[in-house]
This record gives structure tokens, C-alpha cells and sequence, in this order.
């Protein structure tokens, strides 16, 4: 073969091998680079692990149960009070004001009006004393005695009190920050205009409580309705109709189990990612391939898919490509508004955006045109070395 046909039959060869980035967890700027597909037996690179995490992740599923994990993590976290907890707090905070309305009941609507109703009774001033409690619970030890001791004096100067600490011919202060504090609620229980600082303080934690607490439950609650969870008529009954952070806390997916598996998994393997440095192609291999515990056998339990593959998984394409997002484009100038995002692209990707899908289109188109030049230079070029053979 000639020289001038090999060279024609590369081009068409690597024209034909282009393929089109995917966008996931671990793209850049909207476009998955190529990866290594791990051909090594036993053995798998980092861009590999990156690839299994963008196919996990761009799974609905897996999306809905993480964003529960999450949600529930954070509704549970100590110093978290249920419902009914913040709601008294609030209410006894309320009893020591005048005339203050109060909202009864447990239930998180009974919370929320309550939260409204201690600000209500508390005033104008009402953010004014959550900078006094604030700077009077700040830790001294940590951000220093002077910037401490600062924090109160300004806040009382805020409220209106005149109160300047003692200071040397240096502009430092000379009291202790416990004995400013004790001068400070002093000053307010001196005055018969307030009611005492422990009744403002009270007040302000309640309030802060109550709204820690609702937000909480919220995303708990809101979490728990995503349909991909898979809950029971009763359980979903339970979700909508709870005013509890425990009644939510025992409302249990069916594949809970085997989808907190995943998350783990997943956690475990964006930890050896951002150490690739001290990770082997073995190790990385037995995170995503062991029998038993690697992400491809848990994701074949969660998924109920016992013919998901390795290669499926490290491909970084996306698990529900049947599930455009239907949004339409923006106008693109050419009079045509009923462009549609590319329905290979998952609806509900982490990461997946209009940014990333307009890249991938790109990338595609780029590599058509790519393939079909190089196919035209090889045919220009065949015929070319036949006639000169023939001569």
C-alpha cells in the first residue's frame, strides 16, 4: 500500500473513532474528558472512579435518597428540638411579655405563628438584642478579650444604653469580658422602660431554635415526598400528615438500605479521588469492582440490575436517558423557539446543566464534522493512489 493510502485510512480511522464527552459530577465546564476504560485486569485509574461517580450520581434515584440522607442528617443533628420542644420554648418565652399573642397547639404551624408572635412581643429592637445575646455568648478565648468586649459595648450602644467599658492610655480595655457582661445586663435590668436581659435572651434562643427546627423539618419533610423514594400509600399518608421530626425519622424507604450503601460507597470513593496521590490502580479496582462491597454490586442490589456491567459503570453516560428535562432552549436568534435540550442528557443530573448540554451538542456536532471532513479526504485520497496505479 502506498504511503498516500495509509495516511488517508488513519485520518479516516481516528474520524470514525470520535465519540462525544458526557457531562457529570466530574465534568469540566459542561464536558466529561475521555477517560481510560481500565483495560488493565484488576485494575482501575482515577479518571475511571470519576466516570462511576458521574453514573451513579446522574441517577434519579440515587439523587433522591442522597438528598434524604442528607435531610435527615441535618434534622437529627444534636441540639436539634423536635417540634413541640421549640414550640414550649416559645410559648414560655411569650409569657413574659404583656399582652402577647399566643398560637396553641404542637404543630408545626402552631411553631411558625409562634415564632412570629415572640418577635411581635419583643419589638422594633427585636434584631438589635440578637447582636447583644450574640456578643454576650461569644467565645473570648477564641476571638480575644478586646474584640469580645467590643462586640457588647457596641450592641449596647446599638439598644441606645450609653456604656463604654474602661479603657488605658493604649485604647485597650482593662475589665475582664465576664464582668463587662455582668455591667451590661445590669444596665438593661436597671432599666424600667425593658423587661430584664434574661427575658430578651430567652426570647432571641427560642426564636432561633424554632426557625433551626422548621427548616429542619421542611427539608426533611420535603425530601421524604420525592416520589423516586418509592414510599407506601400509608408511609407517604404519614409524611404528609406529620408535625413531628420523629414521625418523619420513622418513615423508612424499602431500598433504604441498599441505596445508603451506594452513598457510602460513593463518599468512600470521592475520598480516594481527591487522594489519588495515595491510592493504587488495585485499590482503586477493588472500590469499584469487589464482589461484594464494590459499587458495582451495590448498585446492582439498589438498581435490582444484575446485568449492569464494569464498562456501564465507568462510562459516565447517563442512567436515565429517557428523561429530558423538556425546557426549551433560549431563542437563538434564527426564529426557531422550539428547540429542545439534548434528550440524551439527564433530566435530573447533580451537576448536568442548559451550560453543559449546549457543550455536549457541541462536542458532537464538532466531532460529525471532524469525521466527515477526514471521510472525504480519505476518499479523495483512495481514488487518487487507484488512478495512479492504474497508469
Amino acid at each position: 500500500m502506498k504511503k498516500s493510502q495509509i495516511l488517508a485510512a488513519l485520518a479516516l480511522a481516528f474520524a470514525l473513532g470520535v465519540v462525544a464527552p458526557v457531562a457529570g459530577t466530574y465534568a469540566e465546564e459542561g464536558i466529561m474528558p475521555l477517560v481510560d476504560t481500565g483495560t488493565t485486569t484488576n485494575a482501575a485509574t482515577t479518571d475511571n472512579l470519576k466516570s462511576a461517580v458521574n453514573y451513579v450520581t446522574s441517577d434519579a434515584t440515587y439523587q433522591a435518597f442522597a438528598a434524604l440522607a442528607e435531610a435527615k442528617a441535618a434534622a437529627t443533628a444534636a441540639g436539634v428540638k423536635d417540634v413541640a420542644t421549640a414550640n414550649t420554648a416559645l410559648t414560655t418565652a411569650l409569657a413574659d411579655f404583656d399582652n402577647a399573642t399566643i398560637t396553641g397547639g404542637t404543630t408545626v404551624t402552631a411553631l411558625t405563628a409562634n415564632t412570629s408572635n415572640l418577635k411581635s412581643a419583643v419589638g422594633a429592637n427585636y434584631d438589635k438584642y440578637v447582636e447583644l445575646v450574640s456578643a454576650m455568648d461569644a467565645d473570648a478565648a477564641k476571638i480575644g478579650s478586646q474584640a469580645a468586649i467590643d462586640g457588647v459595648a457596641v450592641a449596647m450602644q446599638a439598644l441606645g444604653y450609653t456604656f463604654n467599658p474602661a479603657k488605658n492610655d493604649k485604647g485597650e480595655y482593662t475589665e475582664a469580658f465576664d464582668d463587662v457582661k455582668t455591667a451590661a445586663e445590669g444596665v438593661i435590668d436597671g432599666d424600667d422602660k425593658t423587661k430584664d436581659y434574661s427575658v430578651y435572651e430567652a426570647a432571641v434562643k427560642a426564636v432561633s431554635d424554632a426557625e433551626v427546627t422548621a427548616k429542619a423539618f421542611g427539608n426533611y419533610q420535603k425530601a421524604l415526598q420525592n416520589s423516586k423514594l418509592g414510599l407506601t400509600k400509608a408511609q407517604a399518608k404519614t409524611v404528609n400528615e406529620a408535625n413531628t421530626i420523629a414521625a418523619l425519622n420513622g418513615v423508612t424507604p424499602a431500598d433504604a438500605a441498599n441505596w445508603n450503601a451506594v452513598i457510602t460507597k460513593i463518599d468512600a470513593i470521592n475520598t480516594a479521588i481527591k487522594n489519588a496521590s495515595t491510592q493504587t490502580d488495585a485499590a482503586r479496582y477493588d472500590l469499584l469492582a469487589n464482589a461484594t462491597t464494590g459499587l458495582l454490586k451495590l448498585m446492582q442490589t439498589a438498581t435490582d440490575n444484575d446485568d449492569l456491567t464494569y464498562e456501564q459503570l465507568i462510562s459516565a453516560a447517563p442512567t436515565d436517558p429517557e428523561q429530558p428535562d423538556n425546557k426549551p432552549e433560549d431563542n437563538d436568534n434564527n426564529g426557531d423557539k422550539d428547540d429542545s435540550k439534548d434528550p440524551s442528557a439527564p433530566g435530573t443530573g447533580i451537576v448536568g446543566s442548559s451550560e453543559g448540554n449546549a457543550a455536549t451538542t457541541v462536542s458532537m456536532v464538532a466531532g460529525l464534522a471532524t469525521a466527515l471532513t477526514a471521510l472525504g479526504a480519505g476518499v479523495v485520497a483512495y481514488r487518487s493512489a487507484r488512478r495512479s496505479s492504474e497508469k
